[in-house]
């Protein structure tokens, strides 16, 4: 909870005797050498920050346009503490390597053991944030530490993770604290890039993410899948597409939009049906044949062109 955060900030105010900013500085970005890092009225050289970007509203070739700094400044002083941090990967290295030393940097004790290991613990069992979260990601035993989202098997191992994003700007970072391995990504636009920081770790540890990993695996089947089909002398078309996981097919003529159901319990199927308006199974067949994809429905027969 972003407000939660803010009250926290004012209860270390209060108990620091110093302000919120100053305390950070002092007692976090001095001693991991983050001269760099700040909030947005403590940088001075807009120059030497990323200009952020934001789809063009209703733009079908996902132009972008630029998102002014002003957008970014913030003057809540009650939200600082959940948002508009601006950093860099090499200085947010510093950090994570802090985290990952159980909280020393260089020889220097930052922040006690007993702090890190409550951190990177589940302090609330429920699926962080939520249960649509948890599923959509993989996770199966998750939950929220101290600021960080805990994935307790991430293939076999404790996964901690934090995001953030505003307009024009996202991040993501995760590290698996057993293997010292990490991944930091900063990115110019919206949303976060979790896919690529779950994937370069992935690939780290030797994993096939193309085969071992649902996210991908799934994305690169129903490839084989997707596309446009005709029939004969392509009298009627259809197109079938991917998103969030689940297949759609489109009738070119009119319009219609329907979600292919799979079969079988698998998605990793050429054997789907449509849900009719009766509440029956309309089936979908894909086959392959002669180097050709084909799609089956009823007695019509489509190829893919």
């Amino acid at each position: 909870n972003n407000f939660g955060y803010g009250l926290l900030s004012k209860i270390i105010s209060e108990v620091s005797n110093q302000p919120y900013k100053k305390f950070l500085r002092n007692e976090l970005f001095d001693p991991l050498e983050m001269e760099r890092t700040g909030f947005f009225n403590e940088i001075s050289d807009e120059d030497n920050l990323a200009k952020g970007y934001k789809d063009r509203p209703n733009s079908k070739l996902r132009e972008l346009v630029n998102v002014p700094y002003e957008e970014h400044k913030l003057t809540r002083s009650l939200d600082e503490a959940a948002e508009g941090l601006f950093s860099s990967v090499v200085e947010l290295s510093h950090y994570m390597e802090m985290l990952m030393n159980w909280g020393e940097f260089k020889g220097k004790r930052i922040l006690e053991e007993e702090s890190i290991k409550a951190m990177t613990s589940r302090q609330f069992k429920e699926q962080y944030p939520n249960a649509s979260f948890a599923a959509s990601y993989g996770q199966t035993i998750s939950g929220y530490g101290f600021g960080f989202a805990i994935d307790e098997d991430f293939h076999g191992h404790k996964l901690v993770q934090h995001s953030g994003s505003f307009v024009g700007a996202s991040a993501w970072f995760c590290f698996i604290p057993d293997l010292k391995r990490e991944t930091i990504m900063l990115s110019n636009h919206h949303p976060s890039p979790r896919i690529f920081c779950q994937s370069v770790l992935l690939a780290s540890m030797g994993i096939d993410i193309t085969e071992e990993w649902a996210l991908l695996k799934l994305r690169k089947f129903h490839q084989k899948l997707v596309g446009e089909y005709a029939t004969y002398r392509g009298l009627n078309k259809i197109t079938i597409s991917s998103e969030n996981g689940a297949l759609f097919l489109e009738e070119q003529t009119t319009g219609a939009r329907r979600q292919l159901i799979p079969w079988e319990d698998s998605p990793y199927t050429f054997n789907y049906y449509l849900q009719t308006e009766m509440a029956g199974k309309e089936p979908v067949q894909f086959e392959e044949h002669n180097g050709a994809l084909w799609l089956n429905i009823e007695r019509n027969r489509w190829k893919r062109t």
